[in-house]
């Protein structure tokens, strides 16, 4: 379908495939300093088949586990979703682009939306159950011109299901762009319907923040190696944190040049990853780099300015 993780043309050289609980437990007992995971990349969580495993040993460790990423909630069992409840899961957001059968499988092709809110509905049991706040659910909705009618009967069943309602911008405004502008820009709150209409209006790239995971969050592969960010399928920064840590890798010379190139104080380098990314070219070239107050000011709405201090020293010195 439309979705950017096979619509890009990016080459997936990092390969596919899901985290293992022994490189798991390994980087976990190795890096004390984690107190944070974000389960957060292109594919759906609830596909590999250890993670009541990987939760519950981050919940054992004392590590707040999430997803903000999106996942489907087409294919989970019921004591998978019982177990994010157990182990203080904290947060799921759950893609879910319309409020009825036939709207929502026009973009979720194959997906089953009576399932998905069945499945929140068994979360929202087990909440009750084990008496927790947690996950803290949100319903994701990627605003089309097929489902943005459904806009307000979605914010209500978000509402009647615990949810938090938060309206998306689509990736490709080409693919069933929005229909009536008016009444879109009234129901999200948006000052513009599409990505390219919001960069007009405020300047800013609708993707920006990605860049900013070097900082607060360097993604980490599947198999260990480092992709720095969410966006990145196409190459690597280079070494393993399975294999040879996870502080020696996300402070790599590497993943250090790419910040450095992001602050606008180097030349882009060839074998920097970001060099082939759209979102970097598009900074590159309009001169609209980051500053260090922006990175600041980021890190501390996000609530985890902590995470930038690793391995004794800042990020950002």
């Amino acid at each position: 379908m439309e979705c950017p993780a096979t619509k890009m043309g990016y080459d997936y050289k990092v390969g596919r495939g899901y985290l293992k609980f022994k490189d798991f437990k390994k980087i976990i007992d190795a890096t004390p300093q984690i107190k944070t995971i974000e389960f957060d990349n292109f594919g759906e969580l609830f596909l590999n088949p250890e993670l009541i495993t990987l939760i519950k040993y981050a919940y054992d460790k004392n590590i707040e586990v999430s997803c903000s990423a999106g996942v489907n909630l087409n294919s989970v069992k019921p004591e998978v979703l019982e177990s994010l409840i157990k182990y203080q899961f904290k947060f799921l957001n759950c893609s879910i682009d319309g409020a009825t059968p036939d709207t929502y499988k026009i973009y979720r092709v194959g997906g089953n939306f009576d399932t998905v809110i069945k499945n929140i509905e068994i979360i929202n049991q087990f909440k009750k159950q084990y008496k927790s706040n947690f996950p803290q659910l949100q319903w994701q909705f990627i605003v089309f011109g097929h489902n943005e009618h459904e806009i307000p009967l979605a914010r209500k069943m978000a509402h009647d299901l615990n949810m938090k309602f938060y309206p998306k911008m689509n990736w490709n405004s080409n693919y069933s762009p929005v229909k009536n502008k008016k009444f879109v820009i009234s129901e999200t709150g948006w000052s513009a319907v599409t990505r390219e209409e919001n960069e007009k209006v405020t300047g800013i790239n609708y993707v920006r923040p990605t860049c900013l995971s070097l900082w607060y969050s360097p993604r980490i592969n599947w198999d260990g190696r480092v992709t720095g960010c969410c966006w990145n399928v196409w190459s690597e920064f280079g070494g393993n944190v399975f294999t040879d840590g996870y502080n020696s890798c996300i402070n790599s010379e590497k993943i250090e040049y790419a910040k450095k190139m992001l602050l606008g104080l180097v030349d882009p380098g060839s074998d920097i990853p970001c060099v082939q990314c759209d979102i970097f070219k598009k900074i590159h070239d309009t001169g609209n780099f980051f500053t260090r107050k922006e990175i600041i000011l980021y890190l501390m709405r996000q609530r985890i300015f902590k995470l930038v201090k690793t391995a004794g020293r800042y990020f950002l010195s």
